[in-house]
């Protein structure tokens, strides 16, 4: 989900990961909180481990009221949209991927498009994360990533440029959270924060511009994170007392520092001015938080309208809230962003060239204020790729945007201005 061109390969996100994530308690499914995720679920602090869900169903739980942490952090995470791909689970034993699969993202070691979900064999899915090409997705048997692996993003130690099925990735033990940039991908474990792939713009946060195929330690960070957020080429992590910490590219201020125009941030930096934030999103070139009372604030590259207050321009601290109340969770695509509220609306804005705000293509061209998206039900997560936008209900996805590569899963390749329903089997 890289917003813009980036010049190479266009970029996804995580919402998880990386998105940030609201969580539905008791929902019985799997946890129902992004990303960008991209993806704010941290399992449960006090134990080391992810949640283990709710006994009798078999599913990953939403989280816990006891867990420490926040709801709106609490961990929606059934919903990841790429650059051109999406990965669903329904059910934690039932994931599917669907859109590009140029290099083999959708899991099932093909190319092409797929304009409805491919299923994938993977069962007891707690975590996903999807980036420009690559996927991944943490399960009982551990985590697994796979497709483009041409900076190391798949984590295998592997330098094949490309990795069809979903390869086991080791040395991270058990992921409390998951997300992915553009080519790298970032695990938060009981142990710390892990990173791997592209690193040219220090988005692995080890001190060093060296791409890693294997997992590494992100060194530096102040406090216990407990949530990831990844776009493009920098990470985010929040901490347990509601700090923001970024690093990676920061040549538009998302890493919200105060210090723009800097193009490689190897060590994590501190968000400035930002206190009591209960989740964190990334897009290609900036970063939202939601705060503490569930306003949401956005940094980096405005030029799309990214900001949310009606302004444009560029912000290298968190500044003005968007012109929004009671979010719980917020999703950065590549030049736009979603959220979802507590009364279940979804407002969207910044970049509609493709209808991704659910507006006529080009109108407008791009919105600095949220715009409510109509006809998507009852959500329960929204998720934004480089183009496009999709939620889950109770009853499935829906996602509106372009169709160029089959992202909206409607067995079509027209775009919709409307939510349209993902075609599951």
């Amino acid at each position: 989900m890289d917003g813009g061109s980036d010049g190479g390969p266009p970029d996804s996100g995580t919402l998880d990961s990386g998105a940030l994530d609201s969580g539905t308690l008791n929902s019985g499914t799997l946890d129902s909180g992004t990303p960008d995720s991209g993806r704010l679920d941290s399992g449960t602090p006090d134990s080391g481990t992810p949640d283990s869900g709710t006994p009798d169903s078999g599913v990953p739980d939403s989280g816990t009221p006891d867990s420490g942490v926040p709801a709106a952090a609490a961990g929606i995470d059934n919903l990841v949209a790429g650059f051109g791909h999406n990965c669903g689970a329904r059910t934690a034993n039932d994931l599917r991927c669907w859109g590009d699969d140029s290099s083999r993202q959708l899991g099932d070691d093909a190319t092409g498009i797929r304009s409805t979900p491919v299923a994938l064999s993977l069962v007891g899915v707690a975590r996903l994360a999807a980036g420009s090409g690559h996927s991944c997705a943490y399960t009982t048997a551990g985590l697994y990533c796979w497709g483009d692996n041409s900076r190391g993003q798949v984590g295998a130690g592997s330098a094949a440029s490309v990795l069809g099925p979903p390869t086991l990735v080791t040395g991270v033990g058990a992921v409390l959270d998951l997300a992915a940039g553009r080519d790298h991908t970032c695990a938060l474990t009981s142990t710390g924060v892990f990173c791997w792939g592209a690193n040219d713009r220090g988005q692995l946060g080890d001190g060093s511009v060296v791409d890693r195929n294997a997992p590494t330690a992100v060194a530096g960070l102040s406090a216990v994170p407990v949530a990831l957020a990844a776009r493009g080429n920098h990470s985010c992590a929040l901490m347990a007392g509601g700090n923001v910490q970024c690093w990676g590219d920061n040549a538009f201020g998302q890493l919200g520092d105060g210090a723009p125009t800097v193009a490689a941030v190897s060590a994590p930096v501190n968000v400035v001015g930002l206190t009591g934030a209960l989740g964190i999103t990334a897009g290609t070139s900036f970063t939202c938080a939601l705060g503490s009372t569930n306003e949401v604030s956005c940094w980096g590259d405005g030029s799309f309208g990214i900001f949310g207050d009606g302004t444009f321009g560029l912000r290298a601290s968190p500044g003005a809230n968007a012109t929004l109340t009671g979010v719980i969770q917020v999703a950065g695509g590549v030049r736009h962003a979603c959220a979802l509220t507590d009364t279940s609306r979804v407002f969207c804005w910044g970049d509609n060239a493709a209808s991704q705000l659910g507006r006529p293509a080009g109108a407008p061209l791009r919105s600095p204020s949220p715009l409510e998206v109509t006809g998507v039900g009852v959500p329960l997560e929204v998720n934004a790729g480089q183009s496009h936008s999709c939620v889950r209900t109770s009853s499935g996805f829906r996602c509106w945007g372009t169709n160029t590569f089959g992202q909206l899963g409607n067995a079509s390749t027209m775009g919709s201005v409307t939510p349209v329903n993902v075609s599951w089997p």
